[in-house]
């Protein structure tokens, strides 16, 4: 998609926000997704904010690892860096990840660092049975233990 990162025919069907500076502005973001919604014939949630708490799952450093987009007005766009979208996925894992991760393509070392990093989740406010099932996919996924 917008990072390249993905093959050109994928497409999703909504804009996750998980940081928007300043904060008291996501709702009025939100709005205006909903404007642009209803001009575009989008399903009115298509920007929304709901996957913030995703933070917690990309890696340390995400916000210096992150892929600027574009400026649109005052408004800038970053994506999720290739790494931290192997993080999203792995603890993710619904068939559109499984998909997704079959074109990103992990690396051994990459799986690695998303396995330490996953396991430390839970100093950060996820659960263990939020995090085993990632690390179990991930680990299945790559073929080790």
């Amino acid at each position: 998609m917008v990072t390249g990162v993905f093959r050109p025919e994928r497409t999703t069907r909504d804009c996750d926000m998980v940081e928007v500076l300043p904060e008291d502005l996501a709702a009025k973001v939100e709005e205006q997704g909903k404007r642009a919604a209803a001009e575009l014939g989008l399903d009115e949630a298509w920007l929304n904010s709901q996957a913030s708490w995703f933070t917690g799952v990309m890696l340390d450093g995400w916000k210096e690892r992150r892929q600027f987009i574009g400026r649109f007005g005052a408004l800038e766009v970053f994506a999720a860096s290739r790494l931290d979208l192997i993080a999203l996925k792995f603890y993710a894992h619904r068939d559109q990840d499984v998909d997704d991760l079959e074109d990103l393509a992990p690396t051994q070392e990459e799986a690695r660092r998303v396995r330490r990093h996953l396991e430390r989740c839970t100093q950060k406010g996820f659960s263990w049975p939020q995090i085993e099932p990632a690390i179990e996919f991930l680990e299945a996924y790559m073929g080790y233990r």
